[in-house]
């Protein structure tokens, strides 16, 4: 007697995505962002950071940057290499919806496409393992599960819920890469450098996920098949996202990236019911860890019936449990140990980890859901569970004037405040941040008196500054831009080396006279690599796509 979720019911059939599919992910999105449209916009912690970067990004388009690398407004127009350090989904698709659309409307837009990407990744996965009727209902609950609106309307960790997306597409294909088709190492490639250019945090997390699903497949199918492939497709997602990884991780000596580590956001100050240094944190914590828990114990009773199912299913059942187990565990104390592993404390809050949780928790979940006998019952609770857990994130969020004010303060004509994580490592902002807008473009310092000096700023863009000096006598010129190894100073043409101030803002020596001054955003030599890089994983990438497809046809009309 075949189960309800044995190969016939979902494997088998053609994954079709029909209007049904997308008119429901589409309701589940709006649901999504149903209380922004209502009730406005909610100042959650990332907003401004956010807010700021898209319409960066769209300034810097409409100026003609193409491909944005210095935020120029950030500390209050002394700019930061914000660009080369967050990856660059979530600010290119912010950058293109602050092209078109209203900074207020920006959040519940965003939020809507990241709701209905989540849906798609979801049914992806699960109509691979059920029929369409279920695979929706996965898609739906996924969308909306609790974690991702905290993730909204708490922390507007946008870039996250774009690799949330992804999540279960890459699982898609991290089980599929168990059988012995090739062709699915070259998605399963574009997917994991898709969430390495949504969201790092979000990638540590899924190389740690992939090392231990492939080593459960491993031993479930008495092959090597999974690991070998699976490696194979790693190592190529890891090349086609390194023209941003490997700048990321060259220039983290240039800046401060240790700042995220402030008081109260190690990874030992959040596992769950942690109390923090501060009652809002504490309070958010609690928050959340409930959420936690009881996404942990759903989790268990989903396990306990979706493995009774058939033998041949029980396989990949059996690798989401254990990835969704380990998880779960991470967010816990008992987990400590673990998070010394390489690059495992930029995860930097353990029940980020929910977002793995949540791909395991509702795959299982609604196969559990099948088998039930009181399905009605069930369908009660799981509604029951979410309206109130929704009403208590959405109830206590931050609505109303800080919100506006958040709006405001990433739009200032004056710049914005930066983070403290992409500060150039030589630079000291002063107790006072917003002091700095008064700082002039360019400023000449003289030892002697600079009588009939002119400074004329002809031009002052994200990645050049062209500026005209005329001097009697020699002297520094000062510029309203932090010093990084990126950029460079030509005077009348010939490079020069520059100096930084205390401050950290860039100064250099500017001889007596009439001169024409120049200063860019060279492309470093990290930046070059990582570009080479990638060109050369997609061209292999298409060479072994061809290749597999061709082996694929030949055994096809053999057969």
């Amino acid at each position: 007697m075949q189960s309800s979720a044995s190969p016939q019911s979902g494997s088998t059939a053609p994954a079709v995505w029909s209007r049904r599919v997308f008119a429901a992910v589409t309701f589940a999105a709006l649901l999504g962002i149903l209380p922004l449209l209502i009730k406005g916009n909610v100042a959650a912690h990332d907003l401004q950071f956010h807010i700021s970067s898209w319409t960066e990004v769209a300034q810097q388009w409409r100026h003609g940057t193409v491909w944005p690398r210095w935020a120029a407004g950030a500390n209050y127009g002394f700019g930061e290499p914000r660009f080369i350090f967050y990856p660059p989904a979530s600010w290119l698709l912010g950058g293109l919806l602050a092209l078109w659309l209203p900074v207020r409307a920006l959040p519940a837009a965003f939020s809507f496409i990241a709701f209905f990407a989540a849906g798609c990744g979801m049914f992806a996965l699960a109509r691979k393992y059920l029929n369409e009727r279920s695979a929706i209902a996965a898609a739906m609950l996924y969308a909306l599960n609790p974690y991702h609106l905290i993730t909204v309307y708490w922390d507007f960790r946008v870039a996250e819920m774009l690799a949330s997306a992804v999540f279960p597409v890459v699982i898609l294909y991290t089980l599929e890469c168990a059988e012995k088709d090739q062709r699915k190492i070259a998605p399963l490639a574009v997917s994991v450098a898709a969430v390495w250019l949504a969201n790092a945090p979000a990638a540590v997390m899924l190389m740690y996920t992939l090392a231990l699903l492939f080593c459960v497949l491993v031993f479930l199918k008495r092959s090597v098949t999974p690991i070998i492939q699976g490696a194979a497709g790693m190592i190529l997602g890891l090349g086609l996202a390194a023209f941003y990884i490997i700048p990321a991780a060259f220039e983290q000596s240039w800046v401060n990236i240790l700042g995220i580590f402030g008081s109260g956001l190690t990874p030992k100050e959040n596992f769950l019911f942690s109390v923090a240094t501060d009652a809002p944190h504490t309070y958010f914590n609690f928050l959340v860890s409930g959420i936690a828990l009881e996404e942990v114990v759903l989790f268990a009773f989903a396990v306990f019936f979706a493995l009774r199912v058939t033998r041949e299913d029980r396989r990949w059942a059996t690798a989401v449990a254990i990835a969704g187990t380990f998880a779960a565990l991470m967010m816990f104390k008992v987990s400590l140990w673990l998070w010394s592993l390489p690059k495992m404390q930029f995860v930097q809050f353990p029940w980020r980890w929910m977002l793995v949780l949540n791909v395991a928790l509702v795959l299982l979940g609604v196969i559990a859901l099948r088998q039930a006998r009181l399905k009605v019952i069930w369908v009660l609770l799981i509604v029951a569970f979410l309206g109130f857990t929704v009403r208590d994130v959405i109830r206590q969020a931050t609505w109303g004037r800080r919100a506006v004010a958040e709006m405001y303060w990433s739009t200032s004509s004056d710049g914005y405040r930066g983070a403290k994580e992409y500060l150039p490592s030589k630079v000291h902002v002063p107790q006072r941040p917003y002091l700095l807008q008064q700082v002039p473009l360019a400023e000449l310092i003289c030892q002697l008196p600079c009588l009939h000096s002119e400074v004329t700023v002809q031009r002052w863009s994200a990645d050049e500054k062209r500026i005209r000096v005329d001097t009697p006598v020699p002297a520094k010129l000062a510029l309203k831009l932090f010093s990084y190894p990126g950029w460079s100073v030509a005077v009348d043409g010939k490079l020069v080396e520059y100096d930084f101030a205390y401050q950290g803002h860039i100064e250099f020596e500017v001889p007596a006279g009439n001169h024409s001054i120049r200063v860019w955003f060279a492309r470093t030599e990290d930046q070059t690599l990582g570009i080479i890089v990638s060109v050369l994983a997609a061209a292999i990438l298409l060479a072994f796509l061809y290749v597999a497809n061709r082996r694929g046809l030949t055994l096809d009309a053999s057969n």
